[in-house]
């Protein structure tokens, strides 16, 4: 925060509080706490981590005077269907791409929402076409890769040292040049690099992820529908375009300085709540002052967002003919490029979803949309052998999750020697600054949209019960 409007933060609350040394708490018979306080509760990011916490608390107490402010022109954060194109029914999807397991608890909401799903075929072996950039797609050898997992199995299951990167722990098998190039598949599951990820981190979910997982399903019409709903019932406790610059506290009170219409608009909570991506606060696009304690920077800085870019793409079909069936699968033999169908052909034209990640996302991103879609097709052309395929493009969608200001990523990752982190990164700051989002929730549910609601559910009980215990404590002086 700068320091004039840090200054003039100070003097507002001051005057409104019948100066500093005066700022107590307001009538015992409402949760308001500290006189001179705008709201109750204020929420950074209204991705479905800050819709969640601000929708219960609003049940949780109706007389809570509580907001969100959203700096993006559309609420959802990294959910986000893109509204422009017609692909019926399924939508076009730019961020969340489907929801993973029939148990998780986004159910929660595509029941009270009343919203239809459909299970998503899985891609296997048989079905997945491999190929280098820029050279035809073949059949994998699935007798070589059945071995080859079988060893990593094995070594993951009888691993008992200490972290390490994925990269480090693949150096330790024996593999080829070949061998280490598929298995570093599964930190691009994680849009990340081998080099990047901690090890002891991708077991614990490997293994907790086996035990939730048993189908993925698309939301029909698209995820964004959820988040329409979940808004709908918000009248007035959202604020759209608002970016937030600057978060100044004190046990108890946290300021709030941000820009909205071109103006620097300010306010006072009893309670933040940030669920802004770890990338944004390691970015210092959010200062806060006093500066986070150590413990909660540490575990900030354990982690790492994925680099991921998305492209929908719709072709004209030659003679009708599917560039390829919906249960198949295009993928480099990393998986940093994937092509998929996640429509299927559709009378005259097919839908393409490229997906990619890590390097080969931080590649596509420098080269910019335009160029970046047309090396995208061009791999395409040499993989499916079919030509002309950027002169049958009716359109494409583009979304590079990298240098989003509001991501700066695709979700997060933890850092070698991080595991654990994620627990105190979830933990409030002297009862007054809160923390939620994917980043928050502990495995196997980070990375994932029931994750972040999850952790929103959390996060507003957490308040609720801070602002319920705080009506009843003694007059504090702050300054």
């Amino acid at each position: 925060m700068a320091g004039s409007t840090r200054r003039k933060f100070l003097r507002d609350i001051a005057a409104v509080s019948g100066g500093a040394a005066g700022l107590g708490l307001a009538d015992r018979g409402h949760a308001q706490g500290f006189a001179g306080a705008d709201y109750d509760a204020v929420i950074i990011g209204a991705g479905i981590a800050g819709l969640t916490a601000v929708r219960l608390l609003s049940r949780e107490g109706p007389g809570l005077k509580v907001l969100i402010l959203e700096a993006r022109d559309r609420v959802g954060g990294r959910i986000y269907t893109h509204p422009d194109r017609e692909m019926v029914p399924h939508g076009v999807e730019m961020g969340a791409q489907m929801v993973h397991g029939s148990k998780v608890a986004t159910w929660d909401l595509i029941r009270e929402f009343g919203i239809q799903t459909r299970p998503i075929p899985g891609w296997g072996a048989k079905d997945s076409l491999v190929f280098n950039r820029g050279s035809r797609a073949g059949k994998l050898d699935e007798a070589m890769l059945e071995g080859l997992y079988g060893k990593l199995e094995s070594a993951m299951t009888s691993f008992e040292g200490m972290d390490m990167s994925w990269a480090a722990f693949l150096q330790t098998l024996s593999l080829t040049p070949e061998e280490t190039q598929y298995l570093t598949a599964v930190s691009q599951e994680f849009s990340a690099e081998a080099e990047d990820i901690s090890l002891l981190s991708v077991l614990h979910y490997e293994t907790a992820w086996a035990e939730v997982m048993d189908q993925n399903f698309q939301v029909v019409g698209g995820y964004s529908q959820i988040i329409k709903k979940m808004a709908e019932s918000l009248t007035g406790k959202i604020e759209l375009s608002s970016e937030v610059n600057g978060v100044f506290w004190r046990p108890g009170l946290a300021g709030v300085s941000y820009r909205s219409n071109g103006q620097t608009q300010t306010l006072t909570t009893q309670r933040l709540i940030i669920t802004v991506p770890v990338g944004v606060l390691q970015s210092g696009a959010l200062p806060i002052e006093p500066a986070l304690p150590d413990w909660k920077q540490e575990a900030i800085d354990s982690l790492q967002m994925g680099s991921a870019v998305v492209a929908n793409m719709l072709f004209k079909l030659d003679g009708g003919k599917a560039l390829f069936e919906d249960s198949m699968a295009y993928h480099t033999p990393g998986d940093r490029v994937v092509f998929l169908s996640p429509h299927g052909p559709k009378g005259e034209v097919q839908a393409i979803k490229a997906w990619i990640s890590g390097a080969a996302a931080q590649e596509i991103s420098q080269l910019g949309e335009e160029a970046g879609v047309a090396q995208l097709i061009s791999w395409l052309e040499s993989a499916t052998g079919q030509p002309d395929l950027a002169g049958r493009l009716h359109w494409s969608q583009y979304k590079d999750w990298i240098t989003d200001p509001y991501s700066r990523g695709s979700y997060s990752f933890t850092r070698p020697g991080g595991l654990g982190q994620r627990k105190l990164l979830a933990r409030p700051v002297e009862g007054t600054l809160y923390f939620a989002g994917e980043a928050c929730a502990e495995s196997p549910n980070y990375q994932t949209v029931h994750g972040a609601y999850l952790s929103g559910k959390r996060v507003a009980e957490d308040v609720a019960a801070s602002l319920d215990i705080y009506q009843d404590a003694p007059i504090i002086e702050l300054f």
